[in-house]
């Protein structure tokens, strides 16, 4: 994919702008979250606990799904809130589809990193965050977009990967209920 820095890096911009309300909205669900989970917790009600934990995720998954279908289905007005470029728009455009299909994944992740947070279960988010950072995200963000040559998508969709990866091992631990026996 041989498009010019300077766009790349002006599409980056814009889908990382976008990406904030994301990270935003669904920072805000899991900080509710952890402070319910915890609080659950902390009355001995652990089953409570869960279903806060749950229920948030739905939350955050309907609404950020919908978000990501509009962005699927027409990128351009998304992506023309942060830039009038049209050339950045035609560039981020493909990238900014791949995001919008895992918006739903990256907020279930982000709420159930936050209700383990609330849980204690801080070292175990820490560990994976680093594992999947340093043995993920990084080496194929370079692997696909600069040795394979696909550039801008290339680095999202080692972005993507993360996102399904996060979503799945914080799914995994918040089910396994581990988190309810940990001594705060």
């Amino acid at each position: 994919s041989h498009v010019q820095p300077d766009l790349a890096t002006s599409a980056t911009w814009v889908i990382i702008s976008f990406l904030m309300l994301v990270f935003m909205t669904s920072i805000a669900l899991g900080t509710a979250t952890a402070t319910l989970v915890s609080r659950s917790l902390g009355e001995g009600n652990p089953s409570l606990a869960e279903r806060f934990g749950w229920e948030s995720v739905k939350l955050g998954m309907y609404v950020m799904g919908a978000l990501g279908i509009a962005v699927i289905v027409d990128p351009g007005p998304f992506l023309g809130i942060f830039t009038d470029k049209i050339e950045v728009i035609r560039v981020g455009a493909p990238s900014m589809r791949l995001i919008g299909a895992v918006s739903s994944l990256l907020s279930a992740g982000l709420i159930l990193v936050q209700a383990l947070f609330g849980a204690g279960a801080t070292k175990f988010v820490m560990i994976a965050e680093l594992a999947m950072h340093g043995l993920c995200l990084v080496p194929l963000s370079y692997l696909l977009a600069i040795t394979f040559g696909l550039g801008l998508l290339g680095a999202w969709c080692a972005a993507a990967l993360y996102v399904v990866l996060l979503s799945s091992i914080m799914a995994w631990k918040f089910a396994s209920g581990t988190w309810k026996k940990i001594q705060i």
